[in-house]
């Protein structure tokens, strides 16, 4: 990772040695344990739903809200003054359910961190989303499918989240990466008026997406998780930061349903690297400010929330 000018990981609780490695070597984290005390709850109404063969549904009672808010309390009291900490991930996805009191609890409790520490940390909530599809190569247009990232934006809101991570995935009936509008040009400007719908500030540095940069197919499914090309992934990548991305991620992971990874893989390596090479140069352009250091701060007076001040601008690995 840091070999490869990589210098952000999304991770729970990193293990101490970790945390070492990534400051050692200027890198920095964002965490997700306050979304992983959120899920718990959640996960354990999917497990009595699904015997049940109930929809899932996800509540977050008020003994739970409770129980999550004094973990969060005490967790980012154990966290907050360690430099490597770059920001707090509070929300995955859709979790079936308006969970909205509980994420208005964590951003509160992660402003105050920031107040005892020093350093204005962001919250981050994730949006999935699909990329535009064809069925077939030849077909004229792509097709649009927008209700899974209309789902996760159910509980996004400014006064929650801080920083949006959207991260739109290529699936279609073939590993054929003709079959996919990588440069998002009807996806990002719906995703951009959706945003603004909520009130959030588009033009301010909100966004940090994660591109898809792994492949993986089921054995017996019509759906495959798409290969990228090298060029596909930066072209996804370049469109982001072209659309006003201040930071960009990418998706890779290591399992038995993934055929391709980053670390596995040297087109999906060279892809993000040709990525990086054009957001850094972009960012350069834009702002003449070095583009390869984290700009989350300490102050010495207490933080306000700011909406332009996010900058994670460098490139970084999540999975």
């Amino acid at each position: 990772m840091l070999a490869d000018g990589l210098t952000l990981a999304i991770i729970t609780a990193p293990a101490r040695d970790v945390v070492t490695a990534l400051r050692e070597g200027g890198a920095k984290y964002i965490d997700t344990r306050l979304w992983n005390l959120v899920f718990a709850v959640c996960q354990r109404q999917f497990g009595a739903q699904t015997a049940a063969r109930q929809p899932l549904a996800c509540n977050i009672p008020a003994t739970d809200e409770e129980q999550i808010a004094a973990q969060a309390a005490a967790y980012l009291r154990t966290v907050e003054q360690e430099p490597t900490l770059a920001g707090l991930w509070i929300l995955d996805d859709y979790p079936h359910g308006d969970i909205t009191s509980v994420l208005h609890r964590l951003h509160a409790l992660v402003q105050e961190s920031n107040v005892r520490s020093g350093f204005e940390r962001p919250t981050v909530c994730g949006v999935g989303g699909s990329l535009d599809y064809k069925r077939n190569p030849d077909d004229a247009a792509f097709i649009q499918d927008h209700g899974y990232m209309d789902q996760a934006l159910r509980n996004v809101f400014p006064s929650d989240c801080d920083l949006v991570s959207p991260y739109f995935y290529a699936s279609a009936g073939a590993d054929d990466p003709r079959l996919i509008d990588w440069s998002m040009k009807d996806l990002l400007p719906y995703f951009h008026q959706a945003l603004r719908a909520k009130r959030y500030d588009t033009s301010a540095h909100v966004l940090l997406p994660i591109a898809h940069a792994f492949s993986a197919h089921v054995t017996g499914s019509t759906s495959y998780y798409v290969t990228p090309r090298p060029d596909d992934i930066a072209t996804q990548m370049d469109a982001y930061c072209a659309a006003g991305a201040s930071s960009i991620m990418f998706f890779t992971w290591r399992a038995a349903d993934t055929d391709r990874s980053y670390s596995t893989d040297a087109s999906l390596r060279a892809g993000v690297q040709r990525g990086r090479l054009s957001c850094t140069q972009l960012w350069h352009d834009r702002s003449k400010l070095p583009h390869d250091e984290i700009q989350i701060e300490r102050h010495r007076s207490a933080p306000t929330r700011p909406s332009a001040r996010w900058r994670l601008r460098t490139l970084h690995p999540s999975g």
